[in-house]
């Protein structure tokens, strides 16, 4: 009896150590197992932030469209010049036939979709196609050498891109392989603006055709209708300063849309976004050799021209420059407003 109680005794501690061997096991099982679920759902929350930061930038145009909108009470030439007709129609002149209007040429200014590189770039070239400090014995050049370069910038673009996603896979950029800065938003605007006046300039040039036109509008009416006319034009018509004071609410709307849509962003991919100027802005640095180095060779082929590196590293340089400034400035320029981005 005392061989077996000895024999208990002197085991005990053994089966106690297993018993907490297994314990401490069974805890770092659990560690392992938590840290795994942990990280992996940390991952996962990260892992496609590309798509976060698309959808944050989408949900900002959205809203800024549809407040952009509201400045204008006629978006085309033919939903006002129907309201123009009313001025003929409601004092005895007969209603014409519908009439199709030309669409407005587009210019050469769509800044607000441009690349990060791209037609900003371009623009600074081809002020300076003909400085022998650029292309030593330069000619004319036609349009499908200048339209060449639209594929090359494109490629340009992907290095920066592809630079970003270093940081943030898969990520895209949002315009264009570009990043609107608040001053591209507001060019938007600005663009808009224009467009409205070719409404008016369009419409009135074809009611002013109708006008005098007897067999639409007799001379006795022309009075009565010319006043109508004059006052549905200057309700539609913004002064220079009418615009402005408009475009000022427009980027209260416009940075009020910007704190919506960040709210709006999953938590973990919010510094993405707090980051992006900073991050692009760097690659556009740290690349510049690579890129510089394959838009000399574009220009070369395109206009079969050799250019001087250094101009065009000069120019890219100052393109970027600008561009990262705009965009460094839009933390900021909320709180100022916007004489904040006036030039």
């Amino acid at each position: 009896m005392k061989f077996i109680k000895l024999y208990q005794f002197n085991f005990a501690p053994a089966r106690r150590l297993q018993m907490a061997l297994k314990f401490c096991n069974a805890i770092i099982v659990d560690l392992i197992i938590f840290c795994s679920i942990f990280f992996a759902a940390s991952a996962d929350a990260t892992s496609n932030c590309a798509e976060d930061v698309g959808n944050f930038y989408k949900c900002v145009d959205r809203h800024y469209d549809q407040e952009l909108g509201k400045l204008f009470t006629y978006h085309t030439a033919e939903a006002f010049s129907e309201k123009a007709i009313e001025c003929l129609t409601k004092n005895g002149c007969e209603k014409p036939a519908f009439y199709k209007f030309k669409p407005t040429e587009e210019g050469d200014g769509d800044d607000d979709e441009e690349g990060f590189i791209g037609k900003q770039l371009d623009a600074f070239v081809f002020r300076k196609i003909l400085n022998p400090d650029w292309f030593p014995n330069a000619r004319n050049l036609s349009v499908p050498e200048n339209n060449c370069m639209d594929s090359h910038f494109e490629k340009a673009n992907s290095i920066v891109e592809q630079c970003v996603q270093k940081t943030l896979p898969n990520f895209k950029f949002p315009i264009e392989n570009g990043l609107p800065s608040k001053m591209d938003y507001m060019a938007k605007a600005e663009k808009d603006f224009d467009e409205n006046e070719y409404i008016l300039n369009d419409v009135a040039k074809y009611v002013l055709k109708l006008l005098r036109n007897p067999q639409v509008c007799p001379a006795d009416k022309h009075s009565v209708v010319e006043k109508c006319l004059t006052n549905l034009f200057h309700e539609n018509h913004k002064s220079p300063f009418d615009k402005i004071l408009s475009g000022e609410v427009l980027f209260k709307e416009l940075c009020g849309v910007g704190v919506t849509c960040f709210k709006n962003t999953r938590e973990p991919c919010r510094k993405f976004i707090l980051n992006l100027h900073e991050t692009a802005c760097t690659c556009a640095t740290d690349e510049t050799e690579q890129v510089v180095k394959y838009l000399v060779d574009s220009y070369s082929k395109c206009f079969g021209l050799d250019p001087e590196y250094k101009q065009v590293e000069k120019s890219y340089l100052e393109t970027m420059k600008h561009k990262c400034e705009a965009l460094k400035s839009d933390k900021q320029a909320c709180e100022v407003g916007l004489t904040a981005v006036l030039s």
